[in-house]
């Protein structure tokens, strides 16, 4: 769905949500009124005429009040489920405490030219990335008077590779990127960066120190690692298709037909797109594109984490012009994402139990105001001989009611906007969505189930006075 279309849905939806609680009014009393069983028990037939009388002189405040529910349970399950996501990930995916990488090639460089413009800001940086000088990560920090491999009890030096014919886009396919990710045609060449590959032996060397499988391959054999699912759904078609690629002229086919789950470098989301991993023999001689250093510190005394992360990040600060260079450590990784996380949490929150608050609030006055100019049709029914208990029955079934119309719906519209908000969370890598819903669907109980009952009990004193 393109986001023009989103606005369009919107709209829609508001539209048609007054024009459902205009029509429920009428459509309520004719469906009950026929079902003479139901419509003639007990206070049914006052209780009825009541909410059929208030559903229809408040079409749009409960409207609104429907889409602020929907509000509140849309943006307070993303944020929820954002927030849980980047804590889940802190664990899963940050097993080792710091990973440097290092372009070692231009090739592994994908740019636009068209889209990154002619500026000198822009060239100078492209200048800069197109360096290379072939000194490995230790190189660069023994030349920066940093003996890297002191500061670890174990580590291991990986490479990974590109080849021309090994293209995103040419193995996915142009029709499986447009249907899976709702691109334009025009942004296909987005996609011809070249697809990154590691040896099986360097790969292994990942997963050990990660804690992980290891794997084997036969000489023409591959397989791909990845966790971004929007692009693991795509990969693993492929995979299941048997689909063979051709790496520095060897033929290789797929040893199983799914992506294994992981990384190269430390992340506390799921959002590695792919990686290849190839036989030793495969890439044997061929030029490094990317060499990554990852390791778990000698030392786990909080003190001395953060002073070899503050030695080593300041290597790489610096104005490097031997190729790019990219830190990632545990606690600047965990940091962040504890902060986008209470970012998340606090917006989602705030916005959320604003607009959940102040429906049940705008509900539970009108409800209120209605008992008091409804106390003299009460003292009617008990001049007819109701006892309290039918009455205070029919009151809670017509408050209950009122309360109900707006949330069922909103748990309509909330099927369809979460599945839009799925979308969107998989580009983010969160996709605990479940569990966030469990979490809101509890708030929503608590708060508005709340206001409910609160409502009910000071309309059933009003109403008996």
């Amino acid at each position: 769905m393109y986001m023009k279309d989103l606005y369009k849905w919107i709209v829609v939806g508001c539209v048609a949500t007054v024009l459902f609680f205009w029509s429920v009014s009428g459509m309520l009393f004719r469906i009950v009124s026929s079902m003479k069983n139901v419509y003639y028990k007990g206070l049914n037939t006052f209780v009825v005429r009541q909410m059929s009388s208030r559903v229809n002189t408040n079409v749009l405040s409960i409207s609104v009040i429907c889409l602020m529910l929907f509000v509140t349970i849309c943006v307070l399950s993303s944020a929820l489920a954002v927030k849980n996501s980047l804590n889940e990930g802190i664990a899963k995916y940050a097993r080792a405490d710091v990973s440097i990488s290092k372009t070692q090639s231009s090739d592994s460089i994908y740019y636009d030219e068209d889209e990154m413009g002619n500026d000198s800001e822009t060239n100078d940086l492209l200048k800069k990335l197109e360096v290379t000088d072939g000194k490995s990560i230790e190189d660069v920090y023994s030349e920066n008077n940093v003996d890297l491999g002191s500061y670890f009890s174990d580590y291991v030096d990986v490479h990974t590779y590109t080849c021309p014919a090994l293209t995103i886009r040419n193995y996915l396919g142009d029709e499986a990127l447009i249907d899976s990710l709702g691109i334009d045609v025009n942004a296909l060449s987005r996609f011809e960066g070249t697809e990154e590959i590691i040896s099986q032996s360097d790969y292994n060397k990942v997963a050990k120190i990660y804690d992980k499988a290891e794997i084997q391959l036969a000489d023409d054999e591959y397989a791909i690692l990845a966790n971004y699912r929007i692009f693991v759904k795509i990969r693993d078609e492929r995979l299941q298709e048997g689909k063979e690629i051709e790496v520095y002229g060897n033929k290789l086919k797929p040893v199983i037909s799914y992506c294994i789950d992981g990384d190269i470098e430390l992340a506390t989301q799921p959002l590695n797109t792919g990686v290849f991993i190839v036989p030793d023999s495969v890439v044997e001689g061929a030029q490094f594109a990317k060499e990554y250093f990852i390791g778990k510190y000698a030392d786990q005394d909080i003190d001395a984490i953060q002073d070899s992360d503050t030695i080593i990040n300041k290597v790489s600060n610096k104005d490097v012009t031997c190729g790019l260079i990219t830190v990632n450590t545990k606690d600047s990784i965990k940091a962040a994402s504890v902060g986008v996380g209470a970012i998340a949490s606090f917006i989602g929150m705030y916005i959320g139990l604003i607009f959940l608050i102040s429906g049940a609030a705008i509900l539970a006055l009108k409800e209120l105001s209605e008992s008091t100019d409804n106390i003299e049709r009460y003292k009617m029914l008990r001049k007819l001989g109701v006892d309290q208990h039918m009455i205070n029955k029919a009151l809670f079934s017509q408050m209950g009611l009122f309360f109900v119309f707006p949330l069922a719906l909103a748990i309509v519209h909330s099927v369809f906007g979460m599945m839009v908000s799925t979308k969107i969370l998989d580009t983010m890598g969160a996709y605990d969505i479940a569990g966030a819903i469990g979490i809101t669907a509890a708030i929503v109980v608590i708060i508005y189930g709340g206001y409910f009952l609160i409502t009910y009990l000071c309309s059933r004193k009003i109403i008996s006075e």
